[in-house]
């Protein structure tokens, strides 16, 4: 059996979350928009990366509409053309597939 396990400081000092974004060395992520389909590819090193900031995003107090900004290789803080945004919703319900976030991707 494998486990996950994510241990992290509940203030960290350096922001909201203890993990940085950038990937660490030798982990690939990235994004990309092809047409209408959204890919997010990573090697095994990128992927537990992802893990880790999803964990925390996961189970962290974070006021609902938290939210950050990153380059589609997760190396930068965003404000390009192409940055993503991963927000935390608070939502009581599942939302059908056809039904659109307000603010959120068409």
């Amino acid at each position: 059996m494998l486990k996950f396990v994510h241990e992290f400081e509940e203030d960290p000092q350096w922001g909201d979350l203890s993990v940085g974004l950038a990937p660490p060395e030798g982990a690939i992520v990235g994004v990309r928009v092809d047409g209408k389909a959204v890919l997010l590819y990573a090697n095994s090193a990128g992927f537990l990366h992802l893990a880790r900031i999803f964990a925390e995003l996961g189970t962290r107090d974070l006021e609902e509409e938290y939210h950050f900004h990153a380059g589609p290789d997760f190396e930068e803080m965003g404000g390009g053309p192409n940055e993503i945004e991963l927000t935390v919703m608070k939502l009581n319900r599942q939302l059908p597939r056809d039904e659109k976030l307000v603010g959120g991707p068409a």
